[in-house]
This record gives C-alpha cells, sequence and structure tokens, in this order.
C-alpha cells in the first residue's frame, strides 16, 4: 500500500495550548514570581517567555538584574510549586475545544494516542 493510503496508526500530541489551556496558570505563576521579587511583569512580557523552559524563561523575567544561583534556583521552584497549586483545579473544561471528542474518536478507531510534552508536570496535568 503506498505511503499516503496508509491508516493512520498513531497520534502524538504536546499538552500545553494543545490538549489542556494552560497558559494562564503559567502565567499566573510567573506573576506571582514577579510580584514576590518586586519584577515589573505582565501578558506583553509573558507573550516573549511562551515555549521557553523555566531556566531561559526567568533569565528573561530578570532582563539586567543580577542574583545569586540559591535564589535563582529558588524562584524556579516557587514558580512550579504555584502552577502545580493551580493545576490541582484543572478539570476537563481545560480541554480546548474538539478535544475530547477528538480523543473519543481516536480510542473509537483504535488509534494509540501518545503525549510529547517538554514539561516535567506532564503527568500530573494529565492526571
Amino acid at each position: 500500500m503506498p505511503k499516503e493510503m496508509r491508516p493512520i496508526a498513531a497520534v502524538i500530541f504536546d499538552l500545553d495550548g494543545v490538549l489542556a489551556d494552560t497558559i494562564d496558570l503559567h502565567y499566573r505563576s510567573w506573576q506571582q514570581v514577579a510580584d514576590d521579587e518586586g519584577i515589573p511583569f505582565d501578558k506583553f512580557q509573558y507573550e516573549q517567555i511562551l515555549g521557553m523552559n523555566r531556566e531561559d524563561s526567568v533569565n528573561r523575567l530578570l532582563g539586567d538584574r543580577i542574583i545569586g544561583a540559591e535564589l535563582r534556583q529558588d524562584m524556579l521552584d516557587r514558580k512550579n510549586k504555584y502552577y502545580l497549586k493551580l493545576v490541582e483545579s484543572l478539570d476537563s473544561g481545560q480541554l480546548l475545544p474538539g478535544v475530547a471528542d477528538l480523543l473519543a474518536e481516536l480510542q473509537f478507531k483504535k488509534i494509540r494516542i501518545a503525549l510529547g510534552s517538554s514539561s516535567k508536570n506532564a503527568e500530573f496535568v494529565l492526571q
């Protein structure tokens, strides 16, 4: 059978912003860290760090501010702690439109589903 005629065997999804609407939770977590440190932060600045890992995000948040490694790590840990606390309130309502129907259809058709995410919290968010 030619490649273009093969049935779909599996679908791999990303998590944040593809399956679940967690963008605001990340924003609120970074906002809290910025507030803790007295660093001005808004949605425009948040858009500049979307898709970055935590370490690069904190560097962008800090700008030219110089801080020690211990405080930097503390900020990263706090961001994650704030995020995980917000994730506790997630439910199926945070699935993006059409996701539940698509997942149900894939399951009905016995198409394998996988998650590919750089998020260290992906498993927790899925639960």
